[in-house]
């Protein structure tokens, strides 16, 4: 038998992934397939290793412009002496009290602790607020997006 779409399938469906499925289904021969598998082809056929592909993840949507409250409050405090510094222009006292609210460390180069409550510490507890508060745990973030919050997240 030729190995070829029948002229009533070309006519039909023209040269077409359809016209094949309906050659193979059997459609113009009243319901009698017109191909039979071999023995050999239905070994061929499971002889096959199945592969399939990876779905990806769907995102969640475009990102959008946010800003991130809680940090920027952390990062805030102590940034606030310093800017009053520089605007009454005087840059070294503004280095000064950033070097001591962020490293603890006095004009002299001594450490300090208790001096990073004013500037590292609020930084680091808005971080982590925006972490886990805005994050995985509460979520708050994506409720503020699906309530359709525009600019602010925590």
């Amino acid at each position: 038998m030729p190995k070829g779409l029948p002229i009533a399938y070309i006519k039909k469906w023209g040269i077409s992934k359809k016209a094949w499925r309906e050659f193979r289904k059997g459609t113009l021969t009243k319901g009698v397939p017109t191909r039979k598998f071999t023995s050999s082809r239905v070994k061929k056929l499971t002889k096959r290793s199945v592969k399939t592909m990876t779905r990806r993840k769907r995102g969640r949507g475009k990102r959008k412009f946010t800003l991130p409250i809680a940090p920027i409050v952390g990062l805030a405090a102590g940034l606030a002496a310093p800017v009053k510094d520089l605007m009454d222009g005087e840059p070294e006292y503004a280095m000064n009290k950033l070097k001591y609210s962020y490293l603890g460390l006095t004009p002299d180069n001594v450490f300090k602790p208790e001096a990073l409550m004013s500037g590292l510490v609020p930084l680091v507890v808005g971080c982590l607020v925006h972490k886990f508060v805005g994050g995985a745990p509460l979520n708050l973030n994506r409720m503020l997006a699906s309530a359709n919050v525009p600019v602010i997240r925590i």
